[in-house]
């Protein structure tokens, strides 16, 4: 499969506040596992946000994770042969 990363900004995945939401559930909490893929583009995870990335299977990502110092939470596991 072949995604195509259409964002001004090069980011592949923010995850961050929303303003449609309210009463405290305005972060963003992303889990992401791929299985052989490439990824490219750089990743946002604002101040109230998390992400949790796992690259097995001889996943490649070709990019950042808050360039520009956001504060968010990261957890990101490599595998083995992984890039």
């Amino acid at each position: 499969m072949n995604i195509k990363n259409h964002d001004a900004a090069g980011y592949f995945l923010r995850a961050s506040f929303s303003i449609w939401e309210t009463n405290g559930s305005d972060s963003g909490k992303i889990t992401l596992k791929t299985s052989s893929q490439n990824i490219t583009g750089n990743i946002l995870v604002d101040s109230v946000s998390t992400l949790t990335m796992t690259l097995p299977d001889s996943s490649a990502f070709n990019g950042a994770v808050n360039t520009s110092g956001q504060t968010g939470t990261q957890k990101i596991v490599v595998d083995e042969g992984c890039e």
